[in-house]
């Protein structure tokens, strides 16, 4: 994944306004994450080697507990996740 993130609008058909954004400028998140989706919850999920953050983009911040291993709530995933989709 590097260190730019895209987020897609799948409404308007296109990447969003401003993006990519730079994962340095993201309070909390590794610069280098591994993969990230955007969850029905509003949330958005970095993953980086056997951890995961969640990211409110509202409040612009990691939740707070995070970061967490990736085995504890995603079960049955493997620890080194690479991509994912939604």
């Amino acid at each position: 994944m590097g260190k730019l993130y895209w987020r897609y609008n799948d409404f308007l058909d296109q990447v969003d306004l401003l993006y990519p954004n730079l994962l340095l400028s993201r309070d909390g998140i590794p610069h280098n994450a591994d993969a990230a989706f955007l969850w029905s919850n509003g949330l958005t999920y970095f993953f980086k080697t056997s951890n995961y953050y969640a990211y409110n983009e509202t409040q612009g911040r990691v939740l707070p507990g995070y970061p967490k291993n990736v085995s504890a709530f995603w079960k049955g995933v493997p620890d080194s996740i690479d991509a994912v989709f939604r």
